[in-house]
C-alpha cells in the first residue's frame, strides 16, 4: 500500500494509474457484472478442476492467499491495465482501413493471459482465453481495470 501510494505521489501525479485504467467504471453496474462475472468464471474453474479430479486441499494458505488477493491485482494491472493499453493505443497509431484495433487488443491481451496461465493449472488454454476476453471486454467497457480486478479476487480457488 505504501509504495502504491508512493508511485502515485511520485509517478505524475496518478496519470500512469490511470493509463493502466486504475479509474472508477463509468457506471456503477460494471461492479455487479464484475461480481457475477466472477461468480460463473470461479463455478467453470472449479467444475473443471473436480472433473479433472484435481485436489485442491493440496493447496498451501499462503498460495490461497496470494491467488486471491495479490495475484488478481497484479496480473488485471499487467494483462488488462499494461498490455491491453499498450497494444490498443498501438493499433490505434496505425492507420488500419477497418478500424479493428479493439479486437487486435482484446484477442492479444486473452491470448497471452491464456498461455501465461495454461501451464500452471492443467485448464485448457480456450478456458483462460476464454476469461481474457471477458476481462478484457469489462475493462473496454467499464474503462476501469479496477472492474476487472474485482471479477478476479475471487476466482482462484
Amino acid at each position: 500500500m505504501f509504495v502504491s501510494i508512493l508511485v502515485y505521489t511520485c509517478v505524475d501525479r496518478g496519470q500512469l494509474f490511470a493509463y493502466f485504467g486504475w479509474v472508477h467504471p463509468r457506471r456503477r453496474i460494471f461492479w455487479l457484472y464484475a461480481l457475477i462475472a466472477g461468480a460463473a468464471a470461479a463455478a467453470l474453474v472449479i467444475a473443471i478442476l473436480h472433473a479433472e479430479h484435481t485436489p485442491l486441499d493440496h493447496t498451501s494458505p499462503a498460495t490461497l492467499l496470494y491467488g486471491v488477493t495479490i495475484g488478481p491485482i497484479v496480473e488485471e494491472t499487467l494483462f488488462r491495465g499494461a498490455t491491453f493499453s499498450v497494444i490498443y493505443l498501438t493499433a490505434v497509431s496505425i492507420n488500419w482501413p477497418l478500424r479493428p484495433q479493439l479486437a487486435i487488443a482484446i484477442v492479444f491481451s486473452s491470448l497471452l493471459f491464456a498461455v501465461a496461465h495454461t501451464r500452471t493449472m492443467g485448464i485448457p488454454w480456450l478456458v483462460f482465453f476464454a476469461m481474457g476476453t471477458l476481462y478484457a471486454v469489462l475493462r473496454w467497457r467499464s474503462n476501469s481495470t479496477a472492474a476487472s480486478v474485482s471479477c478476479t479476487l475471487h476466482i482462484t480457488p
